[in-house]
């Protein structure tokens, strides 16, 4: 177990043995002819060998760029700027357009800087329609940001609705509105309200019949089916 691994290897504490497992991967990856990719928290226990890269997401700049320094590659996910499982309330188009295309840790290191990614994370999204609302038109934004030369924001914008008109076609799905595209404070405080009330909504567990409604449902046939259901609602989150 890990108190009697930590032992043998007379480590002082959980995060030391969790970055020693980290370093256990990396060296056996690299054995086989591959690089691991961590996030940029590990660079907290210490820095890294060069085959690992390091994905930026949130919080200790300083060290990423220290890794950076060092030769060390990085691929940039920034939270408050590539997240698009966030709301429009929170990244909406004009912010992606404000975003520097090269943030402050890469300044002097940028051919270090890999690329970037713009994280969807799923757990929430219940199908493809609305993946594609998070998606688009953000991720062509996002593209375009940091592929092309710094554009006024109304040619900006035009670049953007472009590609998403594009994309949708060749997809048949639908982006966001162009009302989110660029919201006030207070149109960007409503949709974060709408957001979190659509997730509590999901999150709400579908209540299981009771005896009575049991009683009926069974002479009806359906208990249980409809009992079934339900369970696999509540376990996928609504």
């Amino acid at each position: 177990d890990c108190q009697r691994r930590m032992k043998a290897l007379e480590l002082s504490s959980e995060d030391a043995l969790q970055r020693w497992l980290v370093l256990q991967i990396g060296a056996y990856l690299a054995g086989k002819g591959r690089r691991t990719v961590v996030w940029n928290d590990v660079l907290a226990g210490g820095p890294l060998p060069e085959h690992f890269v390091v994905q930026q997401w949130m919080g200790g700049e300083k060290e990423t760029r220290a890794f950076m320094a060092g030769g060390g590659q990085v691929i940039r996910s920034d939270t408050d700027s590539f997240y698009l499982d966030y709301s429009y309330g929170q990244i909406d188009v004009r912010k992606i357009w404000e975003t520097p295309r090269i943030p402050d840790y890469a300044r002097g290191y940028e051919d270090r800087l890999l690329g970037m990614e713009c994280p969807l994370w799923t757990e929430r999204i219940a199908d493809a329609d609305r993946a594609a609302y998070q998606l688009f038109p953000r991720l062509a934004a996002a593209a375009c940001r940091m592929n092309e030369e710094d554009l006024p924001w109304e040619d900006f914008r035009g670049r953007v609705a472009e590609m998403t008109r594009e994309i949708e076609r060749q997809t048949g799905l639908k982006g966001a509105p162009e009302t989110l595209w660029v919201l006030s404070p207070e149109a960007a405080a409503e949709e974060r309200e709408k957001e979190e009330n659509r997730i509590r909504l999901r999150e709400t567990p579908v209540p299981i019949p009771d005896e009575g409604e049991l009683a009926l449902l069974e002479e009806a046939g359906a208990a249980e089916e409809i009992v079934r259901a339900i369970e696999r609602l509540n376990e996928h989150g609504g």
